[in-house]
């Protein structure tokens, strides 16, 4: 029984199947946390397979959650504990959440100042 032929996608296809940019793929794979599972023909094409897939899917679930590039590389490298990295960003957008508050609260006072 011959195993089935290993599906690959283009740099096209997954940035339609993903939502990305090419320029997005390839800086990825210059931070070394996706690279092309193959290359074919002269031109060296990049073709990505199922597990480079699935990792681009979860890169994108981490920036969703404001994850740093260097957490996600560090997650994706096994080198950091997913709950301490979870920790330290929530710990991060809490203070921009606050920062935010602030500014709003600026914002408000100006407007106050500039209607009367």
């Amino acid at each position: 029984m011959e195993g089935a032929a290993k599906e690959y996608y283009t740099v096209h296809e997954m940035c339609a199947k993903t939502g990305v940019t090419r320029k997005t793929l390839f800086y990825y794979a210059r931070q070394g946390i996706l690279m092309p599972a193959a290359y074919a023909g002269s031109q060296h094409q990049k073709l990505y397979d199922d597990t480079a897939l699935r990792r681009l899917h979860r890169i994108l679930q981490y920036k969703e959650a404001g994850l740093q590039l260097k957490e996600i590389r560090a997650l994706l490298a096994g080198k950091a504990e997913h709950t301490e990295v979870y920790e330290e960003a929530e710990k991060r957008i809490q203070a921009q959440i606050l920062r935010y508050e602030k500014q709003l609260m600026s914002l408000a006072e100006l407007r106050k100042k500039d209607t009367v």
